[in-house]
């Protein structure tokens, strides 16, 4: 599991079976903390998106390869991603406090988010495909186990910066359809999951309308207060996995059965 800061001390507190340990050999230059919960059948791995590599990084600086790196090392089954989101204001749309369960993207940043670097590159093993990046199997168990929705919610991986978008920004949003948007976390994270062949579901929390009126002060509180739901939804996801196993012909499988690591090898860069 993949959260932001909050997570991991409501875990923490849940009594569950816990210890911490740390990935020190890691070729995308950084150790990567994380810890391990017991719940029935799994263990659950935790990582702090912003805190698990020796300092604190707002979402345009994190080190996504070397934590994406880990779990993979890992050998995890599966990733639920939680996230802090927005939502462009419109009549009887979402509300602040609302859970999505995210089934698409746009990205507006475009970044590069890849594993691929100079001397590890491989046009077979790079070019993957995007339909069902985020796995209708964990779509499933994150929309508690219900009739998987028609109803694709779409992120946008909308800003780099610190802070908002603009008014005009989210009328461009708007436009284009987006129904939640956020910082370059969740999405980089799904593109890697897809290299990497790991199945990526993505749970968001509506922490704020834009365009904003406030600072990240009242996006933290909204976020603080929706934190117990948001486990409670992960622990269902959970139960209802344990019970369903991922299929072999999963639709996110397509064209993703193999890492780019087993495909190539595990690089080493200086």
């Amino acid at each position: 599991m993949i959260a932001g800061t909050g997570m991991g001390e409501v875990l923490s507190e849940s009594g569950l079976p816990c210890h911490s340990n740390i990935l020190r050999e890691n070729p995308f230059g950084s150790p990567v903390v994380y810890s391990v919960f017991k719940y029935r059948a799994f263990q659950l791995i935790m990582l702090d998106r912003h805190h698990n590599t020796g300092e604190p990084l707002p979402p345009g600086r994190l080190n996504r390869e070397a934590y994406m790196y880990a779990l993979w090392k890992l050998r995890v089954g599966g990733i639920l991603g939680i996230s802090a989101v927005g939502t462009p204001y419109k009549k009887d749309g979402l509300r602040q406090g609302d859970l999505v369960v995210i089934g698409d993207a746009i990205d507006y940043v475009q970044d590069y988010y890849t594993f691929e670097r100079e001397g590890f590159a491989d046009l077979s093993a790079f070019y993957r495909p995007t339909n069902n990046l985020f796995c209708p199997h964990l779509r499933h168990a994150l929309e508690n186990g219900d009739h998987l929705s028609d109803n694709r919610f779409v992120l946008a991986n909308s800003i780099k910066r610190p802070g908002y978008e603009t008014p005009a920004e989210m009328k461009v949003r708007v436009r284009d359809g987006v129904d939640v948007v956020g910082m370059p976390t969740a999405f980089p994270e799904a593109l890697l999951a897809g290299e990497l062949s790991i199945p990526y579901g993505l749970l968001c929390g509506v922490s704020n309308v834009a365009p904003a009126k406030h600072n990240g002060q009242a996006v933290g509180d909204a976020m603080k207060a929706m934190v117990p739901e948001m486990m409670n939804r992960i622990l269902q996801a959970l139960d209802w996995l344990a019970d369903n196993e991922h299929p072999t012909d999963c639709p996110c499988r397509e064209g993703r059965k193999e890492s780019v690591f087993d495909m190539l090898g595990v690089p080493s860069f200086e």
